[in-house]
């Protein structure tokens, strides 16, 4: 699950060095002002470093189903101006 954290730091999106139990995956990566200081704000997911290879795994099927799609709307696209 996905939840929002800040830093005082610009946190890398991938992390496996700072803990010896957890990958820290971050996405929307942002810097805001509060209190007149920089802030990174993101939205990060702690992974057990046991199920690393496992998450990395879907996270490239993911993207491959998200290529597929993309590939099918154009496809369609194209066959409904014909």
């Amino acid at each position: 699950m996905w939840k929002t954290v800040e830093y005082s730091f610009k946190p890398e999106e991938v992390d496996d060095k700072s803990s010896s139990k957890y990958v820290y995956v971050r996405k929307d990566i942002k810097c805001v002002k509060k209190d007149e200081d920089d802030i990174f704000v993101c939205q990060e997911q702690c992974i057990l470093k046991d199920n690393w290879e496992i998450y990395k795994k879907i996270i490239g099927h993911d993207t491959e189903l998200s290529e597929v799609q993309d590939a099918l709307i154009e496809l369609s696209q194209i066959i409904t101006e014909v």
